[in-house]
């Protein structure tokens, strides 16, 4: 499903490239959780953090910058 929103995003991405975006984009998230995550200390930090994500994840997938 993610490779799917990447490639609406950006068609010009490689298959490798779509692919490898997203297992970063997914992992990125999983690692957030144990900082932001409920009850955790960053927990208030949330909205800031998941901005920042954001902004990093459509960046790199708009640009293109990825590996071939």
């Amino acid at each position: 499903m993610l490779i799917e929103v990447i490639e609406t995003i950006n068609p010009k991405l490689t298959r490798p490239q779509l692919r490898r975006l997203a297992v970063f984009i997914s992992a990125s998230l999983e690692g957030h959780t144990i900082f932001i995550g409920h009850g955790k200390p960053w927990r208030k930090e949330s909205d800031n953090i998941v901005s920042m994500a954001t902004q990093s994840f459509l960046w790199l997938i708009r640009s293109g910058d990825v590996p071939k």
